[in-house]
């Protein structure tokens, strides 16, 4: 099949969360099968930075066009590419069928426009988006009024990550036979020669005997990693032997934290990284006793699925699609979201019983490996893609 692929931002950029990655591992994966795989994107590094590429880029046997920016902005929403939109009569033609990620985003909108005019079946992943949440609720608003719900409404397929966000389909009017869950799916190959145990503790100077907890993710206000750090904060009066590790790029509320490490006399017990990426990141994974997400609000969490590589249980909250992923007492446990007291005692269970914590992380790692392969992924995609290129031929 002939298959186009749109999303917003592309390797080799890394600050726009699971996304661009998601998007990556299904269309290398695609092309590796002999797929004709083409990517539509924008040239952003980041928020302040372009990438230093060619407009057309040839990668893993697909072909990536790297479309420019007018201006990057602090907000994903308008991240504008004209040159997408003046190409569109000639690109957004002769394909089989085309995958629009994410939703609020200009490329999604020439996407649509193009593609109802050509005639191309299409599907669209929103990837956690749809939900209006309260920062940019009246923009979000507009676009969804002007284009989102149309958007929507003429895909031939909304793939959601898991049944939480099939039920925020469904609310929105996506009747459940155009509704397809299928999950990220995570590449093992590049777990299957991890660091050698210790090689992050080394590079960090801490013990053998220090219990470490670990965050990956965006460190926002979303993510609670500020109950995180009262949780912490109970812990310390029973235990002294334990570090927070949190690892990834500055949401917005990295300052905050630090401020909030120092108030609660933490300053000692929590490590900010930064940003990881590749062994470095996953030496964080092999050296943690548990990886926690105290998310207030999370749709599907890639650092579940790379947790469960690494052969690590998981304690999140239960909100949105995480109960899809952790299942409680077997992969990992589940707590209420804000609740700081029940998210501290989970730790100290799982810190005081080391054989259970392993079981749970050999549990998780079976799991992964039945279940969230991107090969199972692109399974579940070549079928979807299939039925929606066979659909539209015999209108």
């Amino acid at each position: 099949m002939r298959i186009l692929e749109v999303v917003s931002y592309f390797p080799p950029a890394t600050a726009f969360g699971g996304a661009p990655r998601a998007a990556y591992l299904v269309s290398k994966e695609l092309a590796r099968r002999g797929h004709d795989v083409v990517i539509a994107t924008s040239d952003a590094k980041n928020l302040k930075d372009r990438l230093d590429c060619d407009f057309v880029t040839i990668t893993d046997e697909m072909e990536i066009r790297y479309y420019r920016n007018i201006g990057l902005h602090r907000t994903r929403l308008f991240l504008i590419s004209p040159q997408l939109a003046i190409d569109g009569r000639n690109l957004f033609k002769d394909f089989d069928v085309a995958h629009l990620h994410e939703f609020r985003t200009f490329h999604n909108v020439v996407a649509h426009h193009w593609l109802r005019k050509t005639g191309i079946p299409y599907c669209i992943q929103p990837r956690g988006s749809l939900p209006r949440m309260v920062r940019w609720q009246r923009a979000k608003s507009i676009y969804d009024t002007l284009f989102g719900m149309n958007l929507l409404h003429d895909a031939s397929a909304l793939i959601a990550l898991s049944q939480f966000e099939m039920k925020t389909g469904r609310k929105l009017g996506i009747p459940d036979e155009k509704i397809s869950v299928i999950p990220n799916g995570i590449d093992l190959s590049e777990f299957k020669d991890t660091p050698e145990p210790g090689t992050f503790r080394y590079a960090y100077n801490i013990s053998d005997d220090t219990r470490l907890l670990l965050f990956v993710g965006r460190v926002h206000s979303i993510k609670g990693i500020d109950r995180l750090l009262r949780s912490l904060q109970s812990i310390l009066r029973s235990q002294k032997n334990v570090n927070l590790i949190v690892v990834g790029p500055d949401g917005g509320h990295l300052g905050y934290l630090k401020s909030l490490s120092t108030k609660l006399g933490l300053a000692n017990y929590v490590r900010f990284t930064g940003p990881l990426f590749g062994n470095k990141k996953i030496s964080a994974y092999v050296d943690s006793d548990i990886v926690i997400l105290p998310s207030r609000y999370e749709t599907f969490p890639n650092v579940i699925l790379e947790a469960f590589a690494c052969s690590k249980p998981v304690l999140a909250t239960d909100v949105g699609g995480i109960p899809d992923l952790v299942r409680h007492g077997d992969t990992g446990f589940l707590v209420r979201s804000g609740d700081v007291l029940q998210l501290a005692r989970a730790i100290e269970w799982l810190l005081e019983n080391p054989k259970d914590s392993k079981l749970m992380g050999d549990k998780a790692n079976k799991y992964l490996a039945d279940e969230l392969t991107i090969e199972k992924t692109v399974d579940r995609l070549e079928h979807l893609y299939s039925t929606l290129s066979k659909t539209e031929s015999h209108k």
